[in-house]
């Protein structure tokens, strides 16, 4: 709730009164509350422009669904969510109902037998594998993989690439150089989208 007081302040021998605005935590943290919600839809209307310049096969409002299920999954986990439209990008090319010939599914490629384990950590019920076709349970799931990875690696060239292919293939690809092809790909099209698209 808002309230004003008076305040007198003497300043080289006058008087001078100002009203102050004083306003409660509660209308603080709504305040803050409805300016993130601002932001939202700003970014999401953004990218959503932005997706379908770059041609999709999606209709806006699904792609609605995605970009806000991203940004928001994003401020969650911390990671840029200009990372994670890169990583959509390169995996699935935004197709939600995307299946790789290894069974990955939808935005983010997900393979089903890592996704139900992951899905039981986050609390998150898959049914069976079109689950993984829902944008908010594949870019949760997706994402914290992908969280895990950095946090592990401290790298984005490896967790990128160790989410591709997966740690045990990576280490055997090389015990070097883990600059892959795909995560050369995931950082050219964030390195676009950082031009483009709003900070997060």
């Amino acid at each position: 709730m808002k309230e004003s007081k008076k305040i007198k302040i003497l300043l080289g021998g006058g008087i001078f009164i100002f009203t102050l605005l004083v306003i409660s935590p509660k209308s603080a943290i709504f305040i803050r509350s409805e300016m993130e919600e601002i932001k939202e839809k700003c970014v999401v209307s953004q990218v959503v422009d932005f997706i379908q310049k770059e041609g999709t096969n999606l209709d806006t409002e699904t792609l609605q669904e995605v970009a806000t299920a991203i940004y928001r999954v994003s401020k969650k986990s911390g990671i840029d969510y200009r990372i994670i439209l890169a990583l959509a990008k390169v995996e699935s090319n935004f197709r939600i109902d995307a299946v790789s010939p290894k069974g990955a599914r939808g935005l983010l490629q997900v393979k089903p037998s890592v996704a139900h384990k992951v899905a039981k950590d986050l609390g998150i019920k898959l049914h069976n594998r079109k689950s993984l076709h829902d944008s908010q349970k594949n870019v949760m799931i997706g994402t914290h993989i992908l969280s895990n990875l950095i946090e592990e690696y401290h790298d984005i060239h490896y967790a990128l690439s160790a989410y591709n292919m997966g740690e045990t293939r990576l280490s055997d690809y090389s015990s070097q150089n883990y600059r892959t092809k795909f995560s050369n790909a995931v950082l050219k099209e964030y390195k676009r989208y950082i031009e483009v698209l709003p900070d997060p």
